[in-house]
């Protein structure tokens, strides 16, 4: 198969688009006034979900039981923290991200076809990432919306109506006109769909370029394989070990290239994730067990934080473990029977591979799935002493 930019946009279209909605990734540079449409839309929406409820709570506090409020809270913690401060962090990155996508898009202009199996299978991995997660987000959306369709409005002999239907997105507000319910509910379908990309396309988009930080890595070990090849061929034919010796060098160089560059875009928003998913992870599996009613979207929702969590530590794990594994690769060459100038490129590769090269969450820790395990420890802890408290 030929590799070229059009093949990697096979993979990326996906991406792209949920990028493009939530204005990560401008449109067009003719399109000014869309890319800033697209930008400001999702928190537009966002807002009109949540902030009627927010204000409500506050203004009647007493009102709301405690189901009410959790659901409340969880809901502005989901939507603002998880969603759109991390569409806001890298709305100010925004040019870089467009920097690490245009440089990736150019690994598929350098790759023959002998190796594109190799490298389309992280692609490949990244593009059902963003499938599943995609689906999943929007079941649970879905789930959202179809929780008042098994509800009811009560009336009185009088036909007075006593209890009203709640919004998918609950707004503190009794709705005693049907038609007015309907509109509120048919504005919140569009609202919550475009809302929802705040949710969606920073996670993705991380993986994305996470994975392909893997092919850098899989580049190098091809070159080792060939450097091993080499050196078994007849001493005229050494020359090419040095040559292979220099790739390696060269896709050691763009894979560091690439780990800082992305460090340096989501150091703040791994930050956020973590924080949240800690928060919501602990919070959906008190509404598990305390809200009646709606304990399959609670665990709907549970279940999607815990995958997102794992989707952040898992591929970060998988980078680094590639990175480190570079070092005894090229320990495990004949490289004590070559000469001098290539055993000093040797011991190159191996000092730069055997650095450290974790993700971290804006210098807190490491994203690993170490980090992963910690996390959930730490949120049933938490979930313990709540459950003991309530």
């Amino acid at each position: 198969m030929s590799c070229d930019v059009e093949t990697f946009h096979n993979f990326f279209w996906l991406n792209k688009f949920l990028m493009q909605a939530c204005g990560i990734l401008p449109i067009s540079s003719r399109y000014i006034l869309l890319n800033y449409f697209t930008k400001i839309m999702p928190f537009v929406t966002s807002t009109f979900l949540v902030l009627p409820i927010i204000c409500a709570m506050c203004a009647r506090w007493e009102a709301f039981n405690i189901e009410a409020k959790t659901n409340i809270i969880i809901g502005f913690v989901e939507v603002y923290v998880v969603g759109g401060l991390k569409v806001f962090v890298l709305l100010l990155k925004c040019s870089k991200i467009s920097e690490l996508i245009k440089t990736i898009s150019e690994i598929w202009t350098t790759i023959d076809d002998e190796v594109y199996k190799e490298i389309a299978f992280y692609a490949t991995q990244a593009l059902y990432f963003t499938y599943g997660f995609t689906s999943m987000v929007t079941l649970t959306l879905i789930s959202v919306f179809l929780t008042p369709l098994q509800m009811e409005f009560k009336f009185d002999e009088n036909g007075t109506m006593i209890q009203s239907k709640d919004l998918p997105y609950t707004a503190g507000i009794f709705h005693n006109d049907l038609r007015i319910y309907k509109i509120w509910y048919g504005l919140q379908i569009p609202a919550g769909f475009l809302s929802i990309t705040h949710i969606i396309a920073p996670d993705v988009v991380f993986i994305f370029i996470v994975l392909h930080g893997c092919v850098y890595a899989k580049l190098c070990q091809i070159q080792f394989d060939k450097a091993a090849n080499h050196f078994k061929k007849p001493q005229s034919l050494k020359i090419n070990v040095r040559k292979t010796m220099i790739k390696c060098i060269i896709y050691n160089q763009k894979f560091l290239e690439h780990y800082h560059a992305t460090e340096n875009v989501f150091h703040f928003h791994m930050l956020i994730q973590m924080i949240s998913s800690l928060a919501l992870i602990c919070c959906y599996s008190i509404s598990v067990l305390y809200i009646k009613g709606e304990e399959v979207k609670n665990l709907m929702h549970l279940t999607g934080a815990v995958i997102e969590l794992w989707m952040h530590c898992w591929p970060s794990h998988s980078l680094w473990e590639k990175a480190t594994a570079l070092s005894d690769a090229a320990y495990a060459l004949d490289w004590y029977n070559w000469s001098w100038y290539d055993q000093k490129l040797i011991l190159f590769i191996m000092t730069r591979s055997q650095l450290s090269r974790k993700f971290t969450a804006a210098n807190f820790a490491a994203i690993t799935m170490e980090t992963f395990i910690s996390i959930l420890s730490t949120a049933m802890s938490f979930f313990t002493v709540l459950r003991q408290m309530i």
